[in-house]
C-alpha cells in the first residue's frame, strides 16, 4: 500500500473515531485505588463496531462503568449510561448504555441507549489481526490548549500468538489519550482496540523483588511491539453472544425455565426421572424436557431458559457432545452428574450445596422444591444405572486418598489402592509424569507423581522422609527412578524437560536409552505461542566461582566510587568554582529530597541510595556492591551525566530524557538579576508536584557545554514536553534502542556507543565514573547469567575422579531442561545454553563458561545453526 494511500485512508477514517467526554459523573466502586476519587470517567476513546454499538477500553477510570440492568430506575444505572462524542465534530453526540463488560480482555461494549442506529460510518468487518499484518491507529494523544486532538499512526502486528489475556503485540506506540483507540487494516476492517503499552503493563516475575521488577519493566519497554491490542474477533463475538442472549431473554419470557435430562435413551429411566421431577417442581416455572443425543451434540444448551442439566447416563457421550456441554458449562451453566458408580456413590453436602446454587433464589415454591429435589436424588441413587465409561472418561480425576509417606516410588492399583506397594520404578510403557521440588531447599526433587495405565504412583525424596541434609554434591542416588532405559516407554509432562533433568535415566549413556520424553508445552507453543509467566520466567534471568569472584570485587569497587560521588555531594564539597552543589543550586539534584534525617543525619535522597538505612553510615571501605542499587536513578544525577550539552532528568511516567532551554525566553527572563529559580514539574504530566528548578545555573550549564562540546541538533520532529507554566524549559525522552519506548536505565550496553562517543558523558567525579563503567562494562553479562548457571542441576559420578597438579578432579553431568519447540517458529529454548555467546575478547566476566564444556569421554559435541527453517 502507497503512502498516497495510506493517507487516503487515514483521513477517510477519522470521522469513525468517538470518545467519552472528561467529567462525566459514574457511581463509584470501593476499594478500586485506580479510579478517580471523585467517581468520574477520565475520557477514553470510543470506536463504533455497528449501527448500534461501539467499544472502548476497561482499566483506570473506566473500571466503573457496569452492564445495564433492564427494569432499575436510572439512579441504579448511573454507572452504566454514558455519552459519546464525534472526536471531528463535537456536536454529534449519543447516549450509550454498557451491555457488555469483559475485564479479562480489557473492553467494555456500549450500546445506543434507545436502540437506534446512530453511526452512519462504522466497520462492516470486524475480525482478529494477522501476523505481521500493517495496519492504522487512531487516538487522541495529542493535547493542547485547545483539547485533545486526533492523532493516527501506523504500525504492524508482530505475531499472530497472544498472550493470556487474548491481546496481540504490535509494533506500534500508544499514549495517554489513545486507549480505546480502533485499529484498521488496509481493507477498512476493526482488527482491534489499543487497550496498553508493555512499558505500563509489562510481563511481570511470579514473586515481587525489586530488582528483578525493575529489569522486567526496562526489558519490557525495550520489546520491540509496544502496544497491546484487544482482538476484533473477540469484540465481535462478545457482542453476537450480546445481541444472541438478548433474543434469548425476549424468547424466555414467553415459555417457562427448562430443566433438561440427559438419560442415554433409557425411555424407562427417563420416565422415572421426569414423573419425581414433575411432582417436585412447578409446571408453571420449570418444564422437564428428555435431551436426545443429537441435540446434545449439536443443540445450544446455554438459553436463558436452561437452568440446568441433568446427566444420568455417560453413553454415547463423544468429543461433541463433550465439547457442547464444556461450552454450556463455560458460560455459566449449571450440569448435575447423577451415575451410580465409583465416582459418584452418593450425595454429599457438597452436591446439595451444587443443586441448590442450580436454583438460585427464586420464588418460595423453588426453593421448597431445592429442597425436596435434593431428598429425590439421595433416595433414588441407587435405582440409576452403573457406568463404566464415566469412570474411563474421568479416570484421572479419581481421588487417591491413601498415600504412603514412605522414601521412593510406591504404586497404587486402581481396582485396589489398598493394595499398595513399593516399587524400584513404574513398568508402564506410557506414563504421564510430574516432579516438585522446595526452591529454598534445592534444585534437587522432593515429590513426584505419575499416571499409568492400571495404576497412580508416587514417589518420595529421602530428605522428605527422613529429613536428611542436602547433598554438598548431589550423585545419581538422589535422582528419580523411571525404569529400564533398554525398554522402549514414553513420559509425558508439561515442560518435561525439567523433570527429565531430575530423573536417573537422563544421566545413563551407556547403550543408549530407549525412553523418550513428551513436552505437552512444545507442542502447544509452536500454535499459540508461550504464555506471560513462561515468557517472564524465561526472560527474567538475561563459570565458576572463580568468575563470580572477580565479579563481586569488580562491582564493590564501582559500589565505593559511587558512594564516595554521593558523599561528596552530600557534603557541600566546593567544585571548581567554588560553588557549593546544595539543593537550590545543583541542575541534577534539584528534585530530590535534601531535608536531613534526624537518626543518620544524612540526607534523605542519599539514604535512598543504598538498600537499608543501616548502611548509609558504613566506613567506605566496608560497603560492597550488596549495599546499594547499582541500578539507582541517582547514579547519574550523582556524576552530573548530559546528553549532547543537556543535563539528562528521569521522569516516572516518560523515563530518561534530557532538559533543553528555551533560549530566547530563558535569556529574557534572565535579565533581571533577582530571577534564579522557577516552579518547574518533577514529571512530564500537567498535574505533577512542582519544585525550585536553579534555572540560571541551567542555563549557565548548557551554555558552558555547548562552548566545550558543541551542540546537539533535535530534531523538530521529536515531541518534547513543557516542564513549567512560562514554557521556559522543555523535557526529551531519551531514543529507546528499538525506537519506541521509556528508557529505564541509561547505562546499559544500548548506550555503550554514545558513552564510547561522549554524547553521553559525566561532568564530575569523572575519574570515579571511569571505574564504574568498567565494572558495568565487564560484569554485565554475568549479573544477567549467574542465576541461570547456578539453578543447573549439576550430578556428579564420585566413581571417575583424577588429578590435574594438586587438584582433584570429578566428572559431572548436566542434562539440560531444554524446550524442544519453545517459539512459534519451532526453535529450541533454554535460558542457559542455547542462548549463551562466544567468548568476549574484552575481558567481559563469564562469556567464557561455553567454552568449558566438556563431552564425556568417547563422546563428542555436535551443533548446527537452524536459521535457515525459519525462512
Amino acid at each position: 500500500m502507497c503512502d498516497l494511500s495510506r493517507q487516503q485512508l487515514a483521513d477517510d477514517l477519522r470521522s469513525r473515531l468517538f470518545f467519552i467526554p472528561r467529567s462525566q459523573v459514574a457511581l463509584e466502586k470501593p476499594g478500586k485505588s485506580s479510579i478517580p476519587r471523585d467517581g468520574c470517567i477520565n475520557g477514553g476513546c470510543v470506536s463504533p463496531i455497528s449501527s448500534r454499538a461501539a467499544v472502548t477500553y476497561r482499566h483506570k477510570s473506566h473500571l466503573i462503568l457496569r452492564e445495564y440492568e433492564e427494569g432499575k430506575d436510572d439512579d441504579f444505572n448511573k454507572n452504566s449510561i454514558v455519552e459519546i462524542c464525534n472526536a471531528l465534530n463535537h456536536s454529534i453526540r449519543h447516549k450509550m448504555m454498557v451491555i457488555v463488560v469483559d475485564n479479562h480482555h480489557d473492553f467494555v461494549i456500549l450500546r445506543s441507549k434507545d436502540g437506534n442506529e446512530i453511526f452512519k460510518d462504522f466497520p462492516h468487518s470486524t475480525r482478529s489481526p494477522k501476523n505481521f499484518e500493517w495496519f492504522l491507529g487512531y487516538g487522541l494523544s495529542q493535547e493542547t490548549d485547545g483539547g485533545q486532538h486526533i492523532t493516527h499512526r501506523s504500525g504492524r502486528i508482530c505475531s499472530d500468538s497472544v498472550d493470556h489475556r487474548g491481546r496481540f503485540l504490535a509494533s506500534s506506540s500508544i499514549d495517554g489519550g489513545d486507549s480505546g483507540g480502533p485499529c484498521y487494516s488496509s481493507d477498512r476492517a476493526l482488527i482491534g482496540i489499543m487497550v496498553a503499552s508493555t512499558t505500563t503493563d509489562p510481563r511481570l516475575m511470579d514473586k515481587y523483588n525489586r530488582e528483578e521488577l525493575e529489569e522486567e519493566i526496562i526489558d519490557a519497554s525495550s520489546s520491540p511491539a509496544d502496544t497491546w491490542i484487544a482482538p476484533g474477533h473477540l469484540i465481535s463475538e462478545a457482542y453476537k453472544t450480546h445481541v444472541d442472549t438478548s433474543n434469548l431473554r425476549q424468547a424466555a419470557q414467553r415459555k417457562p425455565n427448562s430443566f433438561l435430562v440427559y438419560t442415554g435413551g433409557d425411555s424407562v429411566l427417563y420416565s422415572d426421572i421426569r414423573s419425581r421431577l414433575t411432582n417436585l417442581m412447578p409446571p408453571d416455572e420449570i418444564t422437564v424436557f428428555n435431551v436426545s443425543i443429537e441435540a446434545l451434540k449439536k443443540q445450544r444448551l446455554a438459553e436463558n431458559s436452561t437452568i440446568c442439566l441433568l446427566l444420568a447416563s455417560m453413553k454415547d457421550l463423544d468429543g461433541d457432545a463433550w465439547e457442547n456441554i464444556y461450552s454450556y458449562f463455560n458460560q455459566k451453566g449449571r450440569i448435575i452428574f447423577v451415575c451410580q458408580n465409583k465416582l459418584h456413590a452418593s450425595i454429599c453436602k457438597a452436591h446439595a450445596s451444587i443443586l441448590r446454587f442450580a436454583f438460585g433464589n427464586q420464588s418460595n415454591e423453588l426453593k421448597e422444591t431445592n429442597k425436596e429435589l435434593v431428598k429425590f436424588l439421595e433416595k433414588n441413587m441407587k435405582k440409576l444405572p452403573k457406568s463404566s465409561a464415566i469412570n474411563e472418561t474421568f479416570r484421572s480425576k479419581d481421588k487417591n486418598e491413601l498415600w504412603q509417606y514412605k522414601t521412593g516410588w510406591t504404586m497404587y492399583p486402581f481396582d485396589n489402592p489398598q493394595n499398595s506397594k513399593p516399587i524400584d520404578s513404574p513398568k508402564d510403557s506410557i506414563l504421564f509424569f510430574d516432579i516438585e521440588l522446595v526452591v529454598l531447599d534445592g534444585t534437587l526433587p522432593t515429590l513426584a507423581i505419575a499416571l499409568g495405565e492400571n495404576a497412580w504412583y508416587g514417589w518420595c525424596s529421602d530428605r522428605l522422609i527422613n529429613e536428611t541434609d542436602y547433598p554438598d554434591v548431589p550423585t545419581s542416588e538422589h535422582l528419580i527412578p523411571i525404569g529400564d532405559i533398554g525398554k522402549e516407554k514414553i513420559v509425558i509432562g508439561h515442560n518435561v524437560g525439567f523433570d527429565r533433568a531430575r530423573c536417573l535415566e537422563a544421566y545413563q549413556k551407556e547403550n543408549g536409552s530407549k525412553i523418550r520424553f513428551m513436552d505437552t508445552m512444545s507442542m502447544s507453543i509452536p500454535m499459540f505461542g508461550m504464555a506471560d509467566h513462561q515468557q517472564a520466567l524465561f526472560g527474567m534471568y538475561d563459570t565458576d566461582n572463580n568468575e563470580a569472584n572477580i565479579c563481586a570485587e569488580k562491582k564493590t569497587e564501582a559500589t565505593r566510587k559511587i558512594v564516595e560521588a554521593a558523599r561528596l555531594m552530600a557534603s557541600g564539597e566546593e567544585n571548581e568554582e567554588g560553588e557549593l552543589g546544595l539543593a537550590d543550586k545543583d541542575v541534577w539534584m534539584w528534585n530530590q529530597d535534601w531535608s536531613v534525617n534526624s537518626k543518620s543525619e544524612c540526607h534523605e535522597w542519599l539514604i535512598k541510595l543504598f538498600k537499608a538505612r543501616k548502611f548509609v553510615n558504613f566506613g567506605l571501605e566496608d560497603v560492597d556492591s550488596e549495599h546499594i542499587a547499582l541500578k539507582s536513578q541517582l547514579i547519574p544525577a550523582i556524576f552530573g551525566f548530559v546528553f549532547g550539552p543537556f543535563p539528562l532528568f528521569k521522569t516516572r511516567t516518560k523515563g530518561w530524557g534530557f532538559l533543553v532551554p528555551n533560549w530566547k525566553a530563558v535569556e529574557k527572563i534572565l535579565e533581571n538579576q533577582e530571577v534564579n529559580s522557577i516552579q518547574m514539574r518533577v514529571d512530564a504530566k500537567d498535574d505533577a508536584v512542582r519544585k525550585q528548578f536553579p534555572l540560571r545555573n541551567f542555563y549557565e550549564t548548557v551554555q558552558n557545554n555547548v562552548y566545550m562540546f558543541g551542540e546537539l541538533p533535535i530534531s523538530p520532529d521529536k515531541k518534547g514536553f513543557e516542564m513549567d507554566e512560562g514554557g521556559l524549559v522543555r523535557f526529551y525522552q531519551l531514543d529507546h534502542p528499538t525506537g519506541e519506548g521509556n528508557v529505564g536505565d541509561p547505562l546499559t550496553k544500548h548506550f555503550a556507543k554514545d558513552l564510547k562517543e561522549q554524547v553521553l558523558r559525566p561532568t564530575r567525579h569523572e575519574d570515579l565514573f571511569s571505574v564504574v563503567l568498567d565494572s558495568i562494562q565487564t560484569t554485565q553479562f554475568w549479573t544477567s547469567y549467574s542465576d541461570r548457571y547456578r539453578s543447573e542441576v549439576a550430578i556428579w559420578y564420585p566413581e571417575k575422579k583424577w588429578k590435574v597438579g594438586e587438584n582433584e578432579m570429578m566428572e559431572g553431568a548436566i542434562a539440560a531442561a531444554v524446550v524442544p519447540a519453545g517459539t512459534v517458529s519451532r526453535r529450541s529454548v533454554h535460558k542457559l545454553w542455547v542462548t549463551l555467546t562466544n567468548q568476549s575478547t574484552g575481558h567481559v566476566i563469564g562469556t567464557g563458561i561455553k567454552a568449558m564444556v566438556q563431552a564425556p569421554e568417547g563422546f563428542r559435541l555436535v551443533g548446527a545453526d537452524v536459521d535457515s527453517q525459519e525462512q
